[in-house]
């Protein structure tokens, strides 16, 4: 399922890890089926606006540890068609941008609204950012060690 964003926007989202984190060592840091905490922030790419993902809690066996995980910067795009967003989930802002260039038909193009965002910017809206979480992968921006519960 695609979460489809308005340059601006940054919400609220929880991701379930697909495949188990390891260490250097070999050593699962972070189990599959883990949940992490974070939001889809808005942020500048090279110029131009787009958005990331940033974890700052993991949910290992309900218990909670602080982390700190980005993806790589989403470009905003203006190529938008009923192909790419079909079955996707989109903010408020982003379903208003999908209305203009798409009219009632958006409401069934879309399998649902994405939370509402905690900010939003208002104006002309011309592009986009268009995630497939599958495709998401994540970085540790720091080192982080979960040592009584490393597994091999």
């Amino acid at each position: 399922m695609r979460l489809i964003l308005a340059p601006g926007d940054t919400v609220n989202a929880t991701l379930v890890v697909s495949e188990p984190v390891r260490n250097d060592r070999g050593q699962v840091v972070i189990p599959k089926g883990s949940r992490l905490k974070g939001q889809f922030k808005a942020v500048m790419g090279n110029g131009a606006p787009g958005a990331r993902y940033i974890a700052d809690r993991v949910v290992i066996d309900n218990r909670t540890f602080t982390i700190r995980a980005v993806s790589k910067v989403r470009a905003a795009t203006r190529e938008i068609t009923q192909q790419t967003v079909r079955g996707g989930v989109a903010t408020a802002t982003a379903r208003q941008v999908l209305r203009s260039l798409f009219g009632d038909r958006v409401g069934s193009l879309l399998a649902g609204i994405l939370g509402e965002p905690t900010n939003s910017r208002t104006g002309t809206l011309d592009r986009l950012i268009i995630f497939n979480p599958e495709d998401l992968q994540l970085t540790l921006a720091t080192d982080w060690v979960r040592s009584e519960n490393l597994q091999k």
